[in-house]
């Protein structure tokens, strides 16, 4: 199974906001852009939701036949 670390780039300030691992980029992606949950994380999408800009999502790393238990 292939894993990716990523970040989640400011589209604004290019500062990285947030760095995950994931199995599926797309999915991903997607589930940050709709959690509801109340993290530091959910407050800066909302934020740039309000003007219309999502996150910028780059791989930093990749992982092939990678145990998602690792």
């Amino acid at each position: 199974m292939t894993a990716y670390i990523y970040c989640l780039t400011d589209p604004i300030t290019n500062q990285i906001r947030y760095v995950g691992k994931t199995v599926n980029l797309r999915t991903r992606y997607a589930m940050h852009l709709l959690e509801k949950t109340n993290t530091r994380k959910n407050a800066w999408l909302k934020s740039l939701a309000k003007i219309e800009a999502r996150p910028l999502m780059e791989v930093l790393e990749v992982f092939e036949n990678s145990d998602d238990e690792d």
